[in-house]
């Protein structure tokens, strides 16, 4: 898909390889590779459903991995959101059906002035051996959500039989003719934080109402729930249909969603991948970015050295090279064009490349996700200490003081079993 409506232009012929990365094709935002050589997230034992292996051809054409050509289009754009290296080198091609296509209006007179197609969602992890799903996601969220408390939306999601689709109010038919009706407990939500911006991480049992009510033990499914409210806006430009006014810079919020599901007697043995997953998750400032791109600039010279870059970005996070230094000009500026910085306020940013040294960027490595969880603990009875019946019949001795009865034990608010401190844990809904 290319991206001349919102003059972003199209993608360009000279780009970057898939890199150490996964980096979202309009936000800011990337999961490091756990292997970059295989294009692997998180290792052999999880598929990742949406992309597919590619390879670039010296024309410049992209192919699968089983050699079949593939059309450079949104459905089929590298991981990157740009063609890879003119190499052969690796690359992901997202596989066509996992967009979605948002539908704007801008002034609420119900018709669409404008859309886009987005990846939705922007990775579906499959597990192997198990029923393990991970889904990384990330939602645009228009006025009626974009300024909620994250544990309003998260209520949202519990109480609504769409689940996450009811985050989708405002853009177009997402979350409506839903066939499925779902029974959802909170078991708990806490604060967790990734790169130093506050999130919620929460879990969740859900299950299908049908099924309940022909088997009260039908098989419910647990979900582990990360939700936080990405650092910047979304901007689309545009004018209601029918107007004659010049065009605006429409703002919309960003919502990132983690999800994990298993079932109940799986959930713990995969948990670790989720966190794993977590803590490859980069939201990525202008200076991070430009710090990742430094590996294919380092092709746009003859051993350049040391040089300064310079960059505009649009409001609508469109980047433009101003100065390259000693890079060539034209191959700078297709390796910059094929990434998407915030959007909103237009500026300049300068970053200084030494190509002498390692160009591997260390937030790559740098795991930044902390949560606090409350485990399940396992209940246990006490024992139970056994009197000869004889004894129990014995009169108590006079003087003795009556027996009394031992209070009833009284749980500790904020403590897990072994009395170290937890975060408090929501009551969870009744279920309907």
């Amino acid at each position: 898909m290319g991206l001349g409506w919102l003059g972003l232009g199209c993608y360009p012929t000279v780009s970057t390889a898939g890199g150490s990365a996964l980096v979202h094709t309009h936000f800011p935002y990337a999961v490091t590779y756990q292997d970059e050589n295989t294009k692997s997230v998180l290792g052999e034992d999880w598929l990742l459903e949406n992309y597919r292996i590619g390879h670039e051809q010296n024309d410049g054409s992209l192919t699968s991995a089983n050699g079949s050509s593939a059309l450079m289009n949104s459905s089929l754009a590298s991981a990157d959101g740009s063609p890879a290296a003119r190499d052969g080198s690796l690359t992901l091609l997202r596989k066509e059906g996992y967009t979605f296509k948002y539908e704007f209006d801008f002034d609420d007179d119900d018709k669409t002035d404008a859309t886009e197609q987005l990846p939705a969602p922007d990775l579906l992890l499959l597990h192997r051996k198990t029923n393990a799903r991970l889904v990384v996601s990330t939602v645009l969220l228009d006025k009626r959500y974009a300024d909620k408390e994250l544990r309003v939306l998260l209520n949202n999601i519990v109480d609504n039989d769409s689940g996450t689709q009811s985050l989708f109010v405002g853009f177009g038919r997402v979350g409506l003719g839903v066939q499925k009706r779902y029974a959802s407990k909170l078991i708990d939500s806490s604060e967790a934080t990734l790169g130093g911006t506050k999130g919620l991480v929460a879990t969740i049992e859900r299950a299908d109402v049908d099924q309940l009510q022909l088997n009260a033990n039908a098989r419910w499914r647990r979900a582990r729930v990360f939700m936080m409210h990405l650092p910047f806006d979304y901007y689309v430009q545009g004018v209601p249909n029918g107007t004659l006014a010049l065009a605006a810079d429409h703002k919309y919020g960003v919502l990132l969603l983690v999800e994990y599901t298993n079932t109940p007697e799986d959930f713990e043995a995969q948990y670790p991948d989720f966190l794993r997953l977590m803590n490859a998750t980069h939201v990525l400032t202008d200076d991070m970015l430009l710090e990742y791109v430094g590996k294919p600039l380092a092709k746009c010279g003859n051993n350049p050295g040391r040089t300064t870059l310079s960059v505009w970005i649009s409001a609508l996070g469109a980047p433009s090279v101003q100065d390259a230094g000693e890079l060539d000009s034209i191959c700078a500026s297709g390796v910059i064009s094929s990434y998407r910085f915030a959007g909103g306020e237009k500026r300049k940013v300068e970053h200084r490349y030494d190509f002498s040294k390692s160009l591997r960027p260390a937030w790559l490595d740098a795991g930044g996700y902390q949560e606090q969880r409350v485990k399940e603990a396992p209940v246990k009875e006490a024992p139970v200490k056994e009197v000869p019946v004889a004894e129990a019949a014995k009169p108590a001795a006079e003087g003795s003081p009556p027996p009394t009865e031992a209070p009833a034990a009284t749980p500790s608010v904020g403590t897990d079993p072994a009395g170290t401190a937890a975060p408090a844990v929501n009551e969870p809904p009744s279920v309907p």
